[in-house]
């Protein structure tokens, strides 16, 4: 696991969710949070933290206007969005603090049995049926037809994440590289060991009902009508909400730290 340090600047980096640079700026007040994502947040409070603000770029861009600014950066969900993720991670090394943390996660978009069994491709009606994986299947589908190449349709995943340690490897401005896995309970369906867990268990819960909002616009390209689209949304979204399947998310982390060098740009 990464190690646990006092940071002053934090960038929330390209993170799907308005709400985890939030609530990082509230649990930790001394730092500086930064949220970043392409389209501008939908902000449900009224004042933000003095210590949280919102900006919007695109992350396959360089971000030299940073440089050499943060002690740590959180990346998650956004390799299926990034074109060239070997050199994203020169652009992150180059914002990064000499010791600084960079941490990298990602979801497999096949979703997992309560016996840890990933839910069969099959048509509704057929044993082992479930919208939430036709709904993700679908959309990984698309996604291939336009997404980086550095993705690959065999990679279970529907990610880069069985090349991020190879890479940050292979890159002189890194080291301590680390990866580690783990299921994550959709929901509380089943007994949990501590408060914690549960209260992770429910944030999941409620990231996969505001990730299958985000579907329908995606499926816009596809040859599947609108129609169905809805309705395999709104059977996903009745699937968690009434904890119908008893399923897991296997979520995936790299992180590594910027060595105590100058920056090192990609040959």
């Amino acid at each position: 696991m990464p190690p646990v340090f006092r940071c002053r600047h934090w960038i929330q980096s390209l993170c799907i969710s308005y709400f985890r640079a939030l609530d990082m700026s509230l649990k930790f007040p001394h730092s500086e949070v930064i949220g970043l994502d392409i389209v501008p947040p939908i902000l449900q409070t009224g004042n933000l933290p003095d210590n949280c603000r919102f900006e919007i770029d695109d992350c396959n861009l360089s971000f030299t206007h940073w440089v050499n600014t943060f002690d740590l950066i959180h990346v998650r969900s956004v390799d299926l969005g990034i074109h060239d993720f070997p050199s994203f991670l020169y652009n992150m090394a180059q914002i990064m603090k000499p010791g600084a943390i960079l941490i990298v996660g990602a979801g497999l978009l096949r979703f997992l049995n309560e016996n840890g069994q990933p839910y069969p491709d099959v048509e509704e009606g057929e044993e082992g049926f479930s919208w939430l994986q036709k709904t993700f299947t679908a959309v990984h589908t698309e996604a291939l037809k336009t997404t980086s190449p550095f993705i690959h349709a065999d990679n279970v995943a529907g990610t880069s994440w069985a090349t991020w340690a190879h890479w940050a490897e292979g890159n002189p401005n890194f080291e301590q590289v680390t990866s580690w896995e783990m299921n994550i309970q959709i929901g509380n369906w089943n007994a949990v060991p501590t408060e914690e867990i549960y209260h992770a268990n429910e944030l999941c819960k409620l990231d996969m009902l505001k990730l299958m909002e985000s579907f329908v616009p995606l499926m816009a390209s596809s040859p599947i009508s609108e129609q169905w689209t809805k309705r395999w949304q709104v059977e996903a979204m009745k699937e968690i909400k009434e904890q119908k399947l008893h399923s897991y998310i296997r979520y995936k982390w790299m992180w590594c730290q910027r060595r105590d060098c100058e920056w090192i740009p990609k040959n």
